[in-house]
């Protein structure tokens, strides 16, 4: 234990200093810290727009937005950030979303940050069960759920087996493969020659006359028919197995 006063002083004192100049460094440390936009506030203004800006889909929303560099200095912005989407992206996917700050004046700091994220969509859809051979038309014990994040199915798919039952595969699939409209032959509703029911409507009226189909047809195709009674060709859609729906 020290008990020269002319000792202990200088010791003190320097204990002192060192005391008031590391209170300084922290002082200085939360104004320098407060002059800067938090980056987690810019994370969260692309999680707000995203949310906000993206169509209503048919499953569940997933954002995932990246880091930034946690040496990015950028200087506090006094107005609510603003996202935004550059040209050439878009809300899926792999994607960046812009962040501004809009400030305006002769002292003003205005800045602009982008920020790269990844979003998607979690939902079920359709795919094989077992596996199917080309030419296989479609039952619903095909078929079962699964889920995928849609923003990936470029080809399409289904999720109503409405859709799908009867459809004719164009090639063959193994099980769990996820059916797109791209290999689906629909079934011919007409054949060429055969005779159909030709169905005019207007105003809540209708008309239904014989006719005679002059090529193949699957569901809301439109093809060319003869009118049995008057011998005139019309267009058509068709409508139903043997049905005809034209304009009158």
């Amino acid at each position: 234990m020290l008990s020269d006063p002319a000792i202990a002083w200088p010791i003190k004192a320097r204990n002192l200093a060192a005391g008031l100049l590391l209170g300084l460094l922290a002082s200085a440390s939360g104004a320098f810290a407060r002059d800067f936009q938090p980056l987690q506030s810019i994370q969260q203004a692309v999680q707000v727009f995203v949310e906000t800006q993206s169509p209503p889909v048919g499953g569940t929303l997933q954002v995932t937005v990246g880091r930034l560099d946690p040496r990015l200095r950028l200087p506090r912005c006094r107005q609510s950030l603003q996202a935004f989407l550059p040209p050439g992206s878009r809300l899926r996917g792999g994607t960046t979303i812009g962040v501004r700050c809009p400030e305006s004046g002769a002292d003003a700091k205005p800045w602009t940050v982008y920020v790269p994220a990844r979003i998607g969509v979690r939902g079920r859809v359709l795919v094989t069960r077992h596996p199917l051979p080309r030419g296989s038309r479609i039952t619903a014990s095909d078929l079962e759920y699964r889920e995928f994040d849609l923003t990936t199915l470029r080809r399409g798919y289904f999720t109503d087996q409405e859709r799908l039952v009867g459809k004719i595969l164009r090639q063959s699939l193994p099980a769990g493969k996820v059916v797109n409209p791209e290999i689906l032959d629909r079934p011919k509703l007409v054949r060429r020659g055969q005779e159909v029911i030709i169905l005019a409507t207007s105003g809540g009226f209708e008309v239904r006359m014989k006719g005679q189909a002059m090529m193949d047809g699957a569901a809301g195709e439109i093809i060319k028919v003869r009118n049995l009674s008057s011998r005139r060709i019309v267009e058509g859609e068709i409508i139903a197995a043997g049905t005809i729906k034209v304009p009158l």
